[in-house]
């Protein structure tokens, strides 16, 4: 629901980023900018070491008034607290980021914030929140013209489908599609015929179902 990372073994970018880290001594914008980045490249393959990130980042941050940057931190952190199911605590640093962020009008982590706060409300079985909020999320990304509005969108199918509304669920599915076959993201695109084919299924339209399926399949055999 955040984003797909490819295995930490297969990303130069982060041991790029922490021999940068090991240079960069300095507390100072960039080495709070080199932390967080690096705690999200991170969170999925390493909560503790994450943590260890964005709490010294988050200490810079604070100590040089840097609001963007104490921003991000607590958004990794909510991120961490969801993967440990620690859902109120999620919420929490989920709003901690987003008054942060008003604060400073900085709209893409507004918008990362509510897609947050979204995700939280779906996994605690709050689904009409959760659309509130990734209609929050999807407004300003569209507003920006930010392309992780599929992204959202793709989540608003999904909330709907969780309800039965499935007519809802299946428009904002192929609205994401659309942007992601603009933007040509193919691992997007199969998500989303996948999504839209677990619809189908649920309605007992197999013909249908097994049509998105096999579209989906052939996006990622032929991608790899």
């Amino acid at each position: 629901l955040f984003s797909s990372f490819i295995a930490l073994s297969q990303n130069p970018t982060v041991d790029s980023l922490i021999n940068e880290l090991s240079i960069h001594q300095e507390k100072d914008t960039t080495r709070v900018n080199l932390l967080n980045d690096l705690a999200f490249l991170y969170y999925k393959k390493d909560i503790a070491q994450t943590i260890i990130y964005i709490e010294e980042s988050k200490a810079i941050a604070e100590a040089i008034d840097f609001k963007r940057g104490i921003g991000k931190s607590l958004f990794i952190k909510g991120i961490t607290e969801v993967l440990k199911s620690n859902f109120d605590q999620a919420l929490i640093h989920f709003n901690e980021s987003l008054q942060v962020y008003k604060k400073i009008d900085f709209k893409m982590g507004i918008a990362q914030c509510y897609n947050g706060m979204g995700i939280v409300s779906n996994n605690i079985g709050d689904q009409r929140k959760s659309i509130s909020y990734y209609e929050k999320s999807a407004e300003i990304y569209e507003e920006i013209g930010n392309k992780n509005v599929s992204a959202t969108f793709n989540n608003i199918g999904n909330a709907y489908s969780d309800l039965g509304e499935y007519e809802k669920a299946i428009k904002y599915l192929k609205k994401a599609m659309t942007i992601d076959e603009d933007n040509k993201d193919n691992q997007r695109i199969a998500s989303r015929l996948n999504n839209i084919g677990i619809i189908y299924r649920k309605q007992a339209n197999y013909p249908l179902a097994l049509e998105y399926y096999k579209r989906s399949l052939y996006i990622h055999e032929t991608y790899g």
